[in-house]
């Protein structure tokens, strides 16, 4: 039997080739996680493209960077991501809280002064500035009594900037209402996987444009909770709750 000749190997080897590929083309790619260098984590689809701003099969989020922590380090308080929201029933008691908001209160002290403080309650939290021997509350987050909701009460103004100056050599900072904001989002965090988003969306209705769309008396949808706005007396209570309708990847 003759050997086939150049021209037909290289046919041959054509065919094969697009073969291959629409195999390729068919099947459909690796969906799953990708760690990087870093020890962060990043979530494949089955596109091949990767996940942002939305929740995989197992109900962990990736934010709109794509990249997935374990936890999430806020002024100086680490804060595990879950792949579910804690539920009022499921959180238990706040005095497990206790070392990262300690650790917070430490950052704040050494960055501020004592200018804050917590009072951390099984069922309540409160946050006060802190002026000579007296407090005035800014804030407090409690479960709704025999309700499934988380209620946050603010009382204060929020800032996303950090305004800093410069005094001499030392780097001094300003604004104790991103410090405020901060907090917030420890508090936010601490029961939901979106708790940055949480934070914005509240930001947004209490001090700028309601971008999120919060509304009085009415539950919107924001990352994996339900949020629903109340007016009271100078104060804003913002009812928080796990969106059970959420969809996963």
């Amino acid at each position: 039997m003759r050997g086939k000749s150049g021209k037909q190997k290289r046919g041959t080897a054509a065919l094969l080739a697009a073969a291959l590929l629409a195999l390729s083309a068919a099947a459909p790619a690796y969906a799953g996680w990708e760690e990087q260098e870093d020890g962060s984590w990043w979530y494949t689809k089955e596109d091949g493209t990767y996940l942002t701003d939305g929740f995989t099969s197992e109900g962990y989020y990736l934010d709109g960077t794509g990249v997935w922590h374990e936890t999430e380090e806020i002024l100086g308080g680490s804060f595990a991501n879950r792949n579910f929201f804690l539920t009022p029933q499921l959180a238990g008691s706040f005095l497990v809280w206790m070392p990262q908001f300690e650790d917070m209160m430490e950052q704040i002290i050494e960055d501020i002064g004592g200018r804050r403080g917590f009072e951390i309650a099984p069922q309540k939290i409160d946050v006060y500035a802190i002026s000579g021997n007296s407090g005035r509350e800014l804030m407090s987050f409690y479960k709704e009594a025999g309700g499934e909701s988380y209620v946050l009460c603010l009382k204060c103004g929020l800032s996303r900037e950090r305004t800093v100056y410069e005094e001499s050599t030392q780097t001094v900072l300003l604004n104790s209402a991103w410090y405020d904001y901060q907090v917030m989002t420890a508090l936010l965090c601490s029961v939901s996987r979106t708790g940055f988003k949480l934070a914005d969306a509240v930001c947004s209705s209490w001090e700028e444009t309601n971008r999120y769309g919060l509304k009085a008396g009415e539950w919107v949808a924001v990352g994996d909770a339900l949020v629903k706005y109340e007016p009271s007396d100078g104060a804003g209570l913002y009812f928080i709750r796990s969106n059970t309708e959420l969809k996963l990847q």
